[in-house]
């Protein structure tokens, strides 16, 4: 196959007081994703991280996301959700610890990984989602705390580049949907940004003879909170080979 195209969607429902805005974004995300045909793929990040709400973000998201949406790493604070598309097998999903936490600052931090074949014939996807401790590259904390968040930030960057490479050597397309808590982020050699808000990136490493064309990109506000809302790129990857 020469061409395919995938959907990657991204948000951060941040910590909520109460349920009525986590609800009321969880349908917006559905709503706005299943509007794409093709293959859907969203990262989320902080899902009952901090919060105290009922039913939890892991409750609403098995009720709102069903009929055809496959739900992963739901274990997570990062669950990857699929929609028109399965978790390659014998693949299974997997999760990597990438950041100690820093107490009363931030928990520990981990990539969670799906492969996965948007169609047949071409190479697998690697879906990575993660969120970055805050207060190493944004806002202002002691200098002790702000070094062990930097020390926390650059291990989790280690496992990241890690990760990348080996997908990359194993012949597969490389997808981040990232809270990077770092508007300045860069991807590196050989990295593109598919779409971009705030700290929220969707970054994309196209495998070997293969290259990126970022057919649409959009942002759309979420009733949750101000900063983060559902980034969404239209990923076409065609062959050079």
């Amino acid at each position: 196959m020469s061409a395919y195209s995938l959907t990657v969607g991204h948000a951060n429902l941040g910590r909520a007081r109460t349920v009525t805005p986590v609800r009321e974004s969880m349908d917006t995300i559905r709503h706005l994703l299943e509007q794409h045909a093709g293959p859907v793929v969203l990262g989320l990040n902080e899902i009952d991280e901090g919060d105290k709400t009922r039913p939890t973000d892991h409750q609403l998201l098995r009720e709102t996301f069903t009929h055809g949406w496959q739900r992963t790493q739901m274990s997570k604070r990062e669950p990857i959700l699929l929609h028109g598309i399965k978790v390659r097998q014998p693949w299974r999903r997997r999760s990597y610890k990438a950041a100690p936490g820093v107490t009363h600052q931030s928990p520990s931090r981990s990539w969670q990984v799906d492969v996965v074949t948007p169609a047949k014939g071409c190479p697998p996807v690697a879906v990575l989602c993660g969120h970055y401790p805050a207060g190493a590259r944004n806002g202002q904390r002691n200098p002790h705390v702000h070094d062990e968040l930097e020390a926390a930030y650059v291990k989790m960057q280690a496992a990241e580049k890690r990760l990348i490479a080996a997908h990359l050597a194993a012949g597969r397309q490389v997808v981040i949907l990232a809270d990077r808590n770092w508007r300045g982020y860069r991807p590196g050699a050989g990295g593109h940004i598919a779409a971009h808000h705030g700290p929220d990136f969707i970054s994309v490493f196209p495998a070997a003879g293969w290259r990126l064309h970022v057919a649409d990109e959009s942002w759309h506000p979420l009733s949750i909170e101000k900063l983060h809302g559902l980034s969404v790129a239209g990923l076409r990857f065609e062959s050079v080979a």
